[in-house]
């Protein structure tokens, strides 16, 4: 049974080199052949005299020398294979590495790209963070009004169930327009005026001329006099105006005073209709605070 020298490299190493050391080995053998170190007293060799053929060891050393030069040779060509094998391999190997670098360029492309991506939503995200932050914001904004409206319409309500209301009735006696203010609240009505009468123009109604701070007890009425400037210098009928002078209809005016402690102040708007018994209605609307 052989071994192979491409698959067993270090044993024909091995054989390579017993083989070489073997050469000398013989050849000192041999030399010291030739001696007789046993030397009799007639001069012949005894029977402990060491010696071996000139022949055999000449062979033992061609035959030394053949096997060296085998091992050299086959190792030579294990060389050159493996070489070949390598070169083989590399080549082999070439388009994988380009099929490599190409799929890395194109990893690396994609990478570029979604990081850009990522970028143009990071961006996105943020635009619509702060936007729901504004909405957020506004929100609050709008639930802190309804808040304060919340809290002032809840005072406005507590000031109307104390506050003085005033009614109103037209009457016309002696040439002379005269209201009647009556106080249906449970607070005495001070410092009270009219607004101007109102549709699509304005006039100018002058409250009781010449009395001044005008106030009404509670469940109490009292009874004024009206004008109606048309002009500087022109009184009219407030009756007879408001029913022959423009539209029939839509003719408002706004009475306003304060509680007895003149600090909180309400208004009610009056609609004026001229009837067709002659009289001037005048209707009330509800009652309001000055923040309402």
């Amino acid at each position: 049974m052989s071994l192979d020298p491409k698959r067993h490299p270090i044993a024909t190493m091995a054989g390579a080199v017993l083989l070489a050391a073997w050469i000398p080995l013989w050849t000192f053998i041999s030399t010291l052949s030739s001696f007789d170190f046993l030397m009799t007293s007639t001069g012949r060799p005894s029977v402990g005299t060491f010696f071996l053929p000139r022949g055999l060891a000449d062979g033992v050393t061609v035959a030394g020398i053949v096997v060296m030069v085998w091992a050299v040779i086959a190792r030579t060509r294990q060389v050159e294979k493996l070489k070949h094998a390598d070169e083989e391999q590399s080549e082999s190997a070439a388009p994988k590495i380009d099929a490599v670098k190409a799929q890395l360029i194109q990893a690396e492309a994609k990478r570029e790209e979604l990081e850009t991506l990522n970028s143009e939503k990071v961006a996105e995200l943020n635009n619509v963070r702060a936007h729901l932050e504004n909405v957020r914001a506004r929100l609050q904004e709008f639930e802190n009004l309804e808040a304060e409206k919340a809290e002032r319409n809840a005072r406005c309500e507590e000031l109307l169930k104390a506050a003085p209301s005033l009614l109103i009735e037209y009457s016309r006696n002696d040439m002379r327009d005269l209201l009647t203010i009556r106080n249906e609240g449970p607070t005495t009505a001070r410092n009270i005026g009219l607004g101007q009468l109102t549709w699509t123009e304005e006039r100018f109604l002058q409250l009781e001329p010449g009395r001044h701070n005008l106030y009404v007890p509670a469940k109490h009425q009292e009874v004024c006099q009206v004008l109606l400037h048309e002009s500087q210098n022109s009184i009219k009928p407030l009756e007879e105006f408001v029913r022959n002078y423009g539209p029939p209809g839509g003719k408002s005016v706004t009475l306003h005073y304060s509680d007895e402690s003149g600090h909180n102040w309400f208004s009610r708007e009056f609609n004026l209709a001229a009837l067709s018994d002659g009289r001037l209605a005048w209707q009330p609307g509800p009652l309001k605070t000055r923040e309402q």
